[in-house]
């Protein structure tokens, strides 16, 4: 059977999701063209996935029809080019940016040429983002592509609830990829948004490579010591980070408080603005916590220095953690 009779039943098909012409590489030409044809013009058949893998396409063959295929298809979520001669895919990175919303799973395996292991992370960031609801993936991107007005990320109450079914854990992992390499967010709030744990070490991984965010509010979320513990740890690498909020979480250990300074006051170069942290125990006072919102208010409005604080903490009759790591 032609190709051609293939595209034309390919047309008018209203119930075959899967095609698969792995493994004919004589087809690479005039036949697999008039199927792209098909796949790319609207309304488009309902293929969701696409195996061509092993047709021994060159580099700029792969590119001419996912240029096609990422441009104006709808309905492909799957791609198999494995065992193809791919060697760049970088223009594919940047049609995914700004032309494609489906496509979330692309096989590159057993290709004849090594691929870029950064671009393939950048990749993987992008399919991913495609499983997110527009508006999520809309406002990561931003993030994603340094957007130089973009200064703040302010997430409404729940909103990471709506993007996610399951749990608001995984938007957080894919946004946090993003600020990875961001250079223009400064400031983060995430409160009020059911945030757990997994959340705290997708956050704490970012902020051990992040060098420009300054401010984080994580506040009234589920994230328990165990997900501030690695914030803790992060926070030994990080330069930047002035201020985090974490009133409302279900911190039951005065030690995690304590490690947060710890981790903080590991890092010289933060000097007054480690002492920004605004941490409620289920065993505090409101007194003790009210003093502790009155520290963290001065300290942000005149940056004294810490000797400074220190004597404050004490005029307070607040404990003044030992900073000797525990071993």
């Amino acid at each position: 059977m032609s190709l051609t009779i293939i595209a034309s039943a390919l047309a008018s098909n209203t119930h075959i999701t899967e095609l698969n012409l792995s493994y004919n590489p004589q087809l690479v030409g005039r036949g697999l063209d008039s199927i792209l044809s098909v796949l790319t013009t609207s309304p488009c058949p309902p293929i969701q996935t696409l195996n061509l893998s092993h047709m021994s396409l060159s580099n700029s063959e792969a590119t001419t029809l996912l240029t096609e295929l990422l441009s104006k298809n709808t309905t492909l979520t799957n791609l198999d080019l494995s065992g193809n001669s791919i060697s760049d895919i970088e223009p594919w990175i940047e049609l995914l940016l700004e032309k494609n919303n489906t496509l979330t799973a692309v096989n590159l395996s057993n290709s004849t040429v090594e691929l870029d292991e950064t671009l393939l992370a950048e990749l993987n960031v992008i399919l991913a983002l495609n499983k997110q609801p527009k508006e999520f993936k809309k406002m990561a991107l931003q993030v994603y592509s340094n957007n130089p007005s973009l200064h703040e990320v302010k997430l409404q109450p729940n909103e990471l609830c709506r993007y996610s079914q399951i749990s608001p854990d995984e938007p957080v992992r894919l946004l946090c990829d993003a600020l990875v390499r961001n250079h223009t967010v400064t400031r983060i709030d995430m409160s009020n948004n059911y945030l757990g744990n997994p959340s705290a070490v997708a956050v704490a991984e970012m902020l051990s490579k992040n060098n420009t965010i300054h401010t984080i509010d994580l506040s009234s979320n589920n994230i328990t010591d165990e997900g501030f513990l690695h914030i803790a740890e992060s926070l030994i690498k990080n330069a930047t980070l002035k201020c985090l909020v974490i009133d409302g979480n279900p911190v039951q250990d005065r030690t995690t408080r304590r490690r947060l300074n710890l981790g903080t006051c590991h890092n010289a170069t933060l000097a007054i603005e480690t002492y920004c942290v605004a941490a409620s125990c289920s065993d505090s006072s409101m007194v003790e916590r009210e003093v502790e919102a009155a520290i963290i208010n001065d300290a942000l409005s005149d940056y004294h220095s810490s000797s400074s604080i220190r004597k404050t903490m004490k005029q307070l009759q607040l404990p003044l953690y030992s900073y000797t790591a525990e071993t």
